[in-house]
């Protein structure tokens, strides 16, 4: 006889073996009560009776409450000594030659998966965050800085034009307390009629991308901060009195995307001769108006002091990297 023989041999003798232990210890557990009850029919004494009967009935249940236990006991003590890694493959834990192939292919198959996508073949992009660099791709050139919080960036932008910045500065316009973003840029540009549908499309992206409640895309990031950039540069040419609003290009939606360069500002380069833009402390980083009060004295200081050709504010935006 082979091994394979004495395998189902040795297991038939066991389930066998445990079959008819089961069936006694059951016949005899139903029979002690009913021999208990007809040993106490015989005998005139009720209290012992009683007593035999009862207590018959009481041994049946602690003795049954034990194995019950017991059984329990056991099977938990082995399932915690199985490793939590443990897979079925071998003919005694999955005696189902079949189960055992599917295992193993799966298993096949979920290393060779894992080795597809090790590595993303597409840059991963989450919105409200910008994505990371790829050190490994040369030609990987972000647009904006990597894992950059759009959310957060938008929120002190906005603070910094509406309380700060080169909206209130620029046009000393002093707004109450009580005034939104939004009405801040309604009072500059709807009411008066300036680039009053830019400014529109400027506060529905601002309004959705902060009261929506979802995250925001890089492609709504951008389109905001050309916006910005575009009314910032519209504020500043109006009050310097150095270029006619309608030599300003606004900036369309189709002007980038989220994987090439863009132009962040869509104006014509114009040096100014007579004012300059400069910025102040990290504290505030905003950009300010410098007006040279003696026309010509200061005007020769500062030619002296700054670069031969002033650089203009779009230039330093660009060129610099200097942020609103």
């Amino acid at each position: 006889m082979d091994a394979k023989g004495k395998s189902r041999l040795s297991v038939w003798l066991y389930r066998g073996s445990l079959a008819v232990l089961v069936l006694l210890f059951v016949g005899f557990s139903v029979v002690m009560p009913i021999d208990a009850m007809a040993q106490a029919s015989r005998s005139t004494n009720d209290a012992l009776n009683t007593f035999i009967v009862v207590g018959a009935f009481v041994a049946f249940g602690v003795l049954s409450i034990i194995i019950a236990a017991g059984r329990v006991f056991v099977q938990r003590s082995c399932l915690q000594d199985i490793p939590k890694r443990y897979l079925p493959l071998t003919p005694e834990d999955l005696p189902h030659r079949g189960s055992r192939e599917l295992v193993l292919r799966q298993m096949d198959r979920s290393y060779e998966l894992a080795q597809i996508f090790k590595r993303p073949t597409e840059a991963v992009v989450h919105d409200g965050l910008s994505r990371p660099i790829d050190e490994s791709d040369k030609n990987d050139h972000p647009i904006l800085p990597p894992l950059l919080n759009y959310e957060d960036s938008i929120k002190i932008i906005t603070s910094r034009l509406k309380y700060q910045g080169v909206f209130c500065g620029l046009m000393e316009l002093g707004p109450p307390i009580r005034y939104t973003f939004a009405d801040v840029i309604h009072t500059l540009f709807t009411q008066t009629g300036q680039h009053s549908l830019e400014a529109a499309e400027y506060i529905e992206i601002y309004e959705h991308i902060r009261f929506s409640g979802q995250e925001i895309t890089s492609i709504q990031f951008l389109r905001f901060m050309d916006l910005s950039l575009f009314l910032v540069n519209v504020l500043l040419r109006i009050h310097q009195h150095e270029q006619p609003e309608s030599e300003l290009l606004t900036p369309q939606p189709n002007d980038f995307d989220s994987s090439s360069e863009i132009d962040l500002l869509n104006v014509r380069d114009r040096t100014s001769e007579t004012h300059y833009l400069t910025t102040t402390n990290t504290n505030s980083t905003v950009a300010r108006r410098v007006t040279a009060k003696n026309s010509e004295q200061e005007l020769r200081r500062l030619h002296d002091a700054l670069p031969s050709e002033a650089e203009s504010y779009e230039s330093v935006v660009r060129g610099r990297g200097v942020s609103i």
